[in-house]
């Protein structure tokens, strides 16, 4: 087993002034301490001779405005503070303490920063009562602390190890901060391990780490601190929060138009129509050209459906197959390795990413394609294996690790782009993604999941500002197929993935349609609502869906809650998973809350016994 020599960062020779902050030497690296704002710090650790970070394209590089600081020093410290935040700096060895500003300790550093075999670590303070809250969308823990998380974008993990569709390196603390890791590589978490009980340590690949420290104290706070970080949350159009209806991916023309039809004759509303894979030549890889045997006249097929009030919907994934129009043209600008036969394009390249455009732009947008659905761009350790390998190398220079986290990140960039070149607007659907997706109208979807985990992931979903649709499908039984839909009405998407088997609302029985109907006439009469949401969220940094936590941090009890949450400013979302009810928690200032939302609560409830 090979032996790797620790080294840590080291003591402290020597600190120059800087704008919002300081750069320091210290034996074996250098530090660069910056504040953005009053109480929000960057830390940036170099080793020695090393090599300079990748630039990483979901957190965007800004300039900050001054911020008036003071620097003290003793023999043992260096301390910069603004009005609402003191850093410490032990100089032997070095370690970086977060305070307030009476000097009380939010986060303090453990072991410091080390380099260790290519790889780079940060040792921070885990305290006993302390809890961690984020990392994306999450579908098998809410409280992370004691866990290891190792943050790769993967398609359907099946284990409790921080691996989804969309991950994010940060986390909240309910000590008051929250951290965000800058990088696109994979990286670990370990908070408050069995091993390591009073320990959060950070491990990334490289020469450097580059760290948000984010001082709240409440968990809105420090929501908002990630968001101006990391940017505004993006608006989608209004016609994106009605309902979508995934067709069975073989049904030709004919058949498409005969069920939307049928929702129109039982006053079902729809608004969006979403085509499968058997809507292009090619599909695994993929085309990008119609079917004319499935859709004979496509031109035809998308005048109808907006005649009738249906906005159009793409499947699709990023590999080229050879017959596309796309393939010569972006051969010189793909990976080395194909996946299922085809191209893998290098979107962090300039020509790459507007040949795809420019293909999409002209063949399908311009002809009145409204979205599309990005598909399998998460890699997969669990459904077989697909997608490039870590050592792919592409012709900008990243390896397929490199890449990995980052690559429906930027595909859905591409596609965007052409929207907004046009001036329209969208909101598309991507089953990968990263730190910042929120920055785009893109909802996260997969169909794999019980409901329990679907709502987990939900309630997650709002640590991180993510969205996510926890699409319906079909059932076993009427029962569950209600209870996935009315969970999907309450969502930033309202969706019935019917790609496989078919069903419709009417599939399932009178009741289950009856009660279908009900519940999107109610989602359509909360579009304005929803949609001042997302207003919100773009103004104010506050998210359409979130956890309990984040509105009543006060109460202990919400710090476990992960079956309700918050669905904009005036619903608080109880879904019932099984059975003919459930108990719902109310936290203790939610009748202060009502009273000044002006929103009625029943009486209260005894818990359920046990």
């Amino acid at each position: 087993m090979p032996h790797f020599l620790m080294t840590m960062l080291g003591e402290l020779v020597s600190f120059k002034r800087i704008l919002n902050g300081m750069e320091v030497e210290t034996t074996n690296g250098r530090l660069i301490l910056t504040f953005l704002r009053p109480k929000i710090v960057r830390v940036k650790a170099l080793r020695k001779g090393g090599s300079e970070p990748l630039p990483n394209p979901t957190v965007p590089e800004r300039s900050w405005p001054p911020i008036q600081l003071e620097i003290s020093r003793s023999d043992d410290h260096i301390s910069i503070s603004s009005l609402e935040l003191l850093v410490r700096i032990r100089r032997s060895p070095l370690r970086i303490d977060l305070l307030d500003p009476k000097g009380d300790p939010i986060n303090l550093d453990l072991n410091g920063i080390s380099f260790e075999g290519g790889v780079t670590k940060a040792s921070r303070r885990c305290e006993e009562d302390e809890g961690f809250f984020g990392f994306g969308l999450q579908f098998y823990s809410f409280n992370h602390r004691g866990k290891l998380r190792f943050l790769k974008v993967t398609a359907d993990p099946k284990e409790d190890n921080g691996q989804s569709h969309v991950v994010v390196p940060f986390y909240m603390s309910t000590r008051g901060y929250g951290l965000l890791l800058n990088t696109a590589s994979y990286s670990v978490f370990e908070l408050g391990t069995e091993e390591r009980p009073d320990e959060v340590l950070i491990s990334v690949p490289g020469d450097s780490i580059d760290l948000f420290l984010i001082y709240g104290p409440s968990p809105a706070e420090i929501l908002r601190g990630y968001i101006e970080i990391t940017g505004k949350p993006a608006m989608p159009p209004k016609w994106g929060l009605g309902f979508w209806y995934r067709v069975k991916s073989e049904w030709k023309a004919k058949r498409v138009k005969e069920v939307m039809s049928k929702f129109k004759e039982k006053g079902i509303p729809c608004d969006v129509i979403g085509l499968e894979p058997s809507w292009q030549t090619r599909s695994y890889p993929c085309s990008f050209v119609w079917n004319e045997e499935q859709f004979p006249d496509p031109n035809s097929f998308i005048k109808w459906a907006h005649q009738n009030g249906f906005k159009l919907n793409l499947w699709e994934h990023p590999y080229v197959h050879p017959s596309s129009p796309l393939y010569e043209k972006l051969k010189p600008h793909s990976a080395d390795k194909e996946v299922w036969g085809g191209l893998v394009p290098d979107f962090s390249q300039r020509e790459a990413r507007e040949i795809f455009a420019e293909y999409h732009e002209k063949e399908l947008v311009s002809k009145g394609i409204d979205g599309f659905k990005l598909d399998e761009c998460d890699g997969s350790d669990y459904t077989g294996g697909w997608f490039f390998p870590d050592e792919t190398r592409f012709p900008g220079g990243l390896t397929g690790a490199q890449m990995h986290n980052v690559f429906g990140f930027l595909y859905q960039e591409t596609i965007h782009s052409i929207y907004r070149k046009l001036g329209r607007r969208t909101l598309l659907l991507c089953r990968g993604n990263f730190t910042g997706s929120h920055r785009y109208p893109t909802c996260a979807y997969s169909d794999l999941y019980d409901l329990r985990a679907y709502l987990r992931a939900l309630v997650n979903s709002g640590f991180t500002a993510t969205l996510w649709c926890p699409e319906a499908r079909g059932t076993d039984s009427p029962e569950e197929f209600i209870r996935r839909f009315q969970l999907t009405f309450f969502a930033p998407v309202s969706m019935i993935n019917a790609w496989a088997d078919g069903i419709t609302p009417w599939g399932k029985g009178r009741r289950a349609e009856r009660i279908f109907k009900e519940s999107a006439e109610l989602r359509m009469r909360l579009i304005p609502y929803i949609y001042s949401a997302f207003w919100r969220a773009r103004e104010e940094g506050v998210p359409v869906v979130r956890p309990l936590y984040l509105d009543f941090p006060e109460d202990p009890e919400v710090r476990s809650i992960d079956d309700q949450y918050m669905f904009g400013d005036f619903i608080m979302a109880a879904p019932v998973i099984e059975g003919e009810g459930r108990y719902v928690y109310l936290p203790r200032n939610a009748r202060r809350w009502a009273a000044e939302k002006r929103v009625s609560l029943p009486p209260p409830l005894q818990p359920p016994p046990g």
